[in-house]
């Protein structure tokens, strides 16, 4: 029997997925799993799972949980697979070789495919289970035929017992989010140059204003920063109206591409490289957590929030000259 590691790493109410589409001849091919892998030699659970981390991710786990011990058997074939949780980190997720990384709500984790068994014990690491031992026994055609928690059967098919968001967020569903309004815009001076951008945010009633610049920029950066920077203020998953003037970013997210230049390692789909890679990713990230409907408006035609945001990113930018 070899021994693993797996690792939910969470994340204002989202665990980080792999989806493992890039390796050939995986058994866990278009699968959606936690992050970890096989044990070297001497090496303890949290010593595999932490370096795991950090080779899949680039992440450095400052805050491991060891919750249980999952036992499969797959025909002629087992493994005993240690499963953590990680609740505190450093760093940001890079690309992975095995697959794409992504954030996703706990709310969202069942529509993804993933095994069977995999439910059994995401209910099990919801509900804070004392550490456990789960058996899983797989038949040839990837059914899950036997389940056995601390020695007791199972039934199945298996059913989900709760919605996970439920438990983490306080949130039941999208209606049950705080509704929040943001408006963004950026600026930038000879593009390349001196840039600046501008975000109001807006819940029940209340208004506050985020800005910033950089000495040396592009108009279409200070447009993403503006909206990572007011998402990011967000601390907890919300349902979002984002208000841009920037196609850029709209289209970037509705239209979809984005998560396909992911997809292909930050290439378009002529080839060429996709720009702004870091923020494009830190923004999928971001609405992976949060409900963003965006929505396009005409720059400097007198919509009184956009033209207050375009007057902080000037602002900001000017800052630099």
């Amino acid at each position: 029997m070899e021994n693993t590691s797996l690792c939910y790493i969470e994340k204002n109410g989202a665990y980080l997925m792999l989806h493992r589409i890039k390796k050939e001849n995986d058994m866990n091919r278009d699968k959606w799993l936690g992050i970890g892998g096989h044990f070297e030699f001497g090496e303890s659970p949290e010593e595999c799972v932490t370096r795991e981390i950090r080779e899949e991710t680039s992440l450095e786990a400052t805050k491991l949980s060891y919750r249980g011990i999952v036992t499969f058997v797959y025909g002629d074939e087992g493994e005993y697979m240690h499963l953590f949780t990680c609740e505190d980190f450093e760093g940001t997720p890079c690309e992975c070789n095995e697959g794409v990384l992504e954030w996703v709500p706990k709310s969202k984790m069942r529509e993804l495919d993933m095994w069977e068994g995999d439910h059994i014990f995401l209910d099990l690491l919801e509900e804070k289970h004392p550490f456990f031992s789960l058996k899983l026994v797989y038949s040839a055609d990837g059914k899950l035929a036997s389940a056995v928690l601390d020695g007791r059967s199972i039934p199945l098919p298996y059913k989900v017992k709760r919605t996970p968001a439920a438990a983490n967020t306080g949130n039941t569903d999208n209606g049950s989010m705080k509704s929040i309004d943001i408006y963004t815009d950026g600026s930038c001076r000879k593009n390349p140059g001196p840039g600046g951008w501008g975000a109001v945010l807006v819940y029940n009633g209340r208004e506050v204003e985020l800005s910033g610049g950089e000495a040396d920029t592009t108009n279409n950066r200070m447009e993403l920063t503006a909206v990572i920077e007011a998402l990011s203020k967000l601390k907890s998953p919300c349902k979002v109206t984002l208000t841009t003037d920037s196609k850029y970013v709209c289209e970037g997210i509705t239209k979809g591409w984005a998560a396909s230049w992911k997809k292909k390692g930050w290439k378009k789909s002529d080839g060429k490289p996709a720009l702004n890679p870091d923020l494009w990713d830190r923004l999928l990230e971001l609405c992976s957590v949060h409900d963003v409907k965006f929505c396009w408006v005409k720059g400097h035609a007198g919509h009184p929030y956009n033209e207050r945001c375009d007057a902080m990113a000037q602002e900001q930018s000017g800052r630099y000259l």
